[in-house]
């Protein structure tokens, strides 16, 4: 029984997505009418359309590197001018070289090629797209009537604009209420298929912008850590995740377990020998010193030789052909075969080892069809008991204020490679809406939940 006030979870029923209208979008319309807005209005007769590139090119989905961006940007800008500038006084000196057209283009081509190549010596890389438009943007100016200098100077300024009206709009924000006494679990298994495969990069810039803007948001992942690592390693989780389907609770920000629900070492063992004794290949999943360890164990079939593969050669995951010791803490032993194989061991199994020690999982491998994976797990361990152990434990100060919100896709049909994005938009109107955060008095607060 937790100690949390409520639990809201969302029904499935049949809904058709439409793509959502996303905050960047928005944003960078905003950005190219306030870009033609400040030359209306100062009556500038500049190039518009380079005003309105620039503020496209560098609005931003993340608000944290804003300013250095912005800085970097500005660089570009300041290098692809001063290339345009020696490329318009070189033009101006030898007017021959622009007189046929095909060698004027060549040229320019070749301006492009050290534009671009001075960006990445000097470490801005990511400027090289804004630079070289810079650069276009001057000499293909040549033919107004001002001197090379002025025409460098208005080309910079018409860049200028678009930087400073991109800054302002991924700067400037609407006033909105965060539902800060609520932690969201989210399942993984919702947002991608399976662990061989990839998060939508729109999914975790929606995610990452959740977490930026103080969302607690728990991942509920029937992996090792290793998969939401690698899946999302630049977001920035100060809550902690629960792994290994309940076995486990794991920092990733930190990258150390909080807490483990193991197998025994004796119980390990009696069902190791039983699954050997079967003639049977399996993985045994343990824990040493915040470290996942992955021990390989009898003659590995087709499918896991298969899955082995294709992860082994990553460096979060510790592959070991051996046998684990008891300073291993052990998590999970899982074994993958055909469907009606994994049927019949899980029934087996349950009724030849011991019932109060042991939980079986039977989850199909979507990446190996007419494949299942069998996993074993402490009876101690379960996914809803790792989540109160996070409120009353973890949040122990905040476990009497705190919502838990289990976040369920309410499409039948639901395709984590295509929806995801719709399910973290959910989260996104779950947490926060806009508006101004009402003042209440804390003791009449009280008083009036004790009455309730």
């Amino acid at each position: 029984m937790n100690n949390t006030k409520s639990v809201e979870k969302i029904k499935k029923t049949s809904i058709t997505h439409l793509p959502h209208l996303g905050q960047r979008i928005i944003k960078t319309a905003i950005a190219v009418f306030l870009c033609f807005a400040i030359h209306y209005a100062i009556g500038y007769k500049g190039l518009m359309l380079q005003s309105a590139i620039t503020a496209i090119i560098c609005i931003q989905p993340y608000f944290k590197d804003t300013k250095d961006f912005a800085i970097n940007r500005g660089l570009g800008t300041l290098l692809g001018g001063i290339w345009g500038l020696v490329f318009l006084l070189i033009f101006s000196e030898y007017p021959i070289l622009v007189k046929h057209e095909l060698l004027e283009y060549f040229l320019i081509s070749v301006g492009i090629l050290v534009v671009i190549y001075s960006t990445v010596a000097i470490r801005l890389s990511d400027t090289a797209g804004l630079a070289a438009i810079t650069f276009l943007c001057i000499v293909i100016g040549l033919d107004s009537g001002d001197s090379p200098l002025i025409t460098t100077l208005l080309r910079l300024f018409d860049t200028l604009i678009g930087i400073v009206v991109a800054l302002f709009v991924n700067l400037a924000r609407l006033p909105r209420v965060r539902a800060k006494n609520k932690i969201f679990f989210l399942r993984l298994k919702d947002l991608v298929v399976d662990r061989l495969s990839e998060i939508d990069s729109g999914t975790l810039i929606a995610l990452n912008r959740l977490y930026n803007d103080g969302a607690r948001i728990s991942l509920v992942s029937p992996w090792a850590p290793a998969h939401i690592i690698s899946q999302i390693e630049d977001l920035q989780i100060a809550t902690p995740s629960i792994v290994m389907d309940g076995a486990a609770l794991y920092d990733i920000s930190d990258r150390k377990y909080i807490k483990l629900d193991c197998i025994e070492y004796e119980d390990a063992n009696l069902l190791c020998h039983t699954l050997k004794d079967m003639n049977l290949g399996y993985c045994v999943y343990a824990v040493r010193n915040n470290t996942t360890l992955i021990y390989r164990q009898g003659n590995l079939n087709e499918a896991e030789q298969m899955e082995l593969d294709k992860l082994e050669s990553s460096d979060l995951r510790n592959y070991i052909d051996g046998f684990y010791t008891k300073d291993d803490k052990i998590c999970c032993v899982r074994t993958i075969d055909t469907n009606d194989v994994i049927d019949e061991l899980a029934i087996d199994l349950e009724w030849s080892l011991p019932p109060d020690t042991y939980r079986f999982e039977v989850r199909q491998q979507p990446f190996l069809k007419e494949y299942s994976g069998l996993y074993i797990y402490s009876v101690n361990s379960s996914v809803e008991k790792m989540k109160d152990y996070l409120f009353n434990n973890y949040y122990r100060e905040e476990s009497d204020t705190l919502e838990r919100v289990d976040l369920i896709p309410i499409s039948k049909n639901y395709d984590p490679s295509k929806d995801s994005i719709h399910l973290i938009h959910r989260l996104r109107h779950l947490y926060e809406h806009l508006g101004f955060r009402k003042k209440t008095d804390s003791k009449n607060k009280d008083s009036k939940e004790a009455s309730e």
